[in-house]
C-alpha cells in the first residue's frame, strides 16, 4: 500500500507525538538511548529540533530562571549524547549523534544570545530573528 503524502506526515506527526509524550524525545534519560538507536538519522536530527525550539519557547515563558536551565538541560544532553557516541559501534549512529552535538551546541548560542538580549516573550523581535 502507498501512503499519500498527507497520510504520510499524519502518520509522522502521530508516531512523534506519541514518542514525545512517552518521554522518549532528547534528554529524557534512559529512554534517549533506545530512542536514538531505533529512529533514522534525519527523523533524530528534525524531531530534537522540533523538541528544542518547543522547550526554548516554554522556557522564554518562564523567564530568565527558566532560560538558564534549559541551558544546563542543553548541556546535560550533550554529556549524554557524548556518552552515546563512544558506545555505539554503528559508524552512521555516531554522525548522527556528532550532528545532534552540533544541534545542541547550536542550541546553547542561541540561548546565551536570548540571556543576552532579555528575551522575555516569543514576540520579542531578539526571539524571531533567530534561526530556528
Amino acid at each position: 500500500m502507498r501512503l499519500s503524502l498527507r497520510e504520510l506526515i499524519l502518520q509522522s506527526y502521530d508516531a512523534l507525538s506519541a514518542l514525545f509524550s512517552a518521554g522518549a524525545a532528547p534528554g529524557a534519560g534512559a529512554a534517549w538511548r533506545e530512542w536514538a538507536q531505533d529512529w533514522p538519522g534525519q527523523v533524530l536530527l528534525v524531531a530534537a529540533f522540533i523538541v528544542n525550539t518547543q522547550e526554548c519557547l516554554e522556557a522564554i515563558k518562564g523567564g530568565s530562571v527558566a532560560l538558564k536551565a534549559f541551558a544546563d538541560m542543553i548541556v546535560t544532553s550533550r554529556n549524554e549524547m557524548l556518552d552515546l557516541m563512544t558506545e555505539f559501534g554503528d559508524k552512521l549512529l555516531r554522525h548522527t549523534m556528532a550532528a545532534m552535538i552540533n544541534q545542541s551546541m547550536m542550541y546553547s548560542d542561541l540561548v546565551k544570545d536570548l540571556l543576552d538580549r532579555e528575551v522575555r516573550s516569543e514576540k520579542d523581535f531578539g526571539w524571531k530573528v533567530k534561526p530556528r
